[in-house]
C-alpha cells in the first residue's frame, strides 16, 4: 500500500524550517548587536580629567518623539552625559547637578568624540 502525504503537509514542514531559519538569524543578530554594544561602551572606558566650563541641557522633538540628553563642555571637548545600559547609569540629572562650572573632576567616559555625527564620550561617573 502506497503512503499519501498530502501537500498541505509538505508546505508546512518547508515553512517550519523557514521560520525557524529566521528565529536563527535574528537570534545572530540581536548577540551581534548586544555584543557589539557591549563591546564599544566596556572596550573604550577611559579616566580623564575635566574642568567644567559650560552645561546644557539639549531637547530634540520630531513630533511625539522627544529626545533629550546632556552636553558638559570642558577645556578641550564636550561630553555627553546620558543614560548608559550596559554600565547600569540610570540618573544623568543627578551627575548633571554634582557638576559645578569652573570646578575640576576625574570622570569615568566610554566612547568616542566623532564631530561629523554629533558623537560624545559619555561620562559614566565622577571618580573623585
Amino acid at each position: 500500500m502506497q503512503k499519501f502525504t498530502p501537500v498541505l503537509f509538505k508546505e508546512s514542514k518547508n515553512q517550519t524550517n523557514k521560520i525557524h531559519k529566521m528565529k536563527k538569524l535574528i537570534f545572530i543578530i540581536l548577540v551581534l548587536v548586544i555584543g557589539l554594544t557591549a563591546a564599544y561602551q566596556y572596550g573604550t572606558v577611559k579616566e580623564v580629567q575635566i574642568t567644567v566650563t559650560e552645561k546644557e541641557r539639549i531637547v530634540k522633538s520630531d513630533g511625539d518623539d522627544v529626545e533629550s540628553y546632556y552636553l558638559v563642555f570642558c577645556e578641550g571637548e564636550t561630553f555627553k552625559n546620558d543614560d548608559a545600559l550596559f554600565h547600569a547609569k540610570f540618573r544623568s540629572s543627578d551627575l548633571q547637578g554634582k557638576l559645578k562650572v569652573g570646578e575640576t573632576y576625574n570622570v569615568k567616559v566610554f566612547g568616542w568624540r566623532v564631530g561629523f555625527l554629533s558623537m560624545y564620550r559619555n561620562i559614566v561617573k565622577i571618580i573623585n
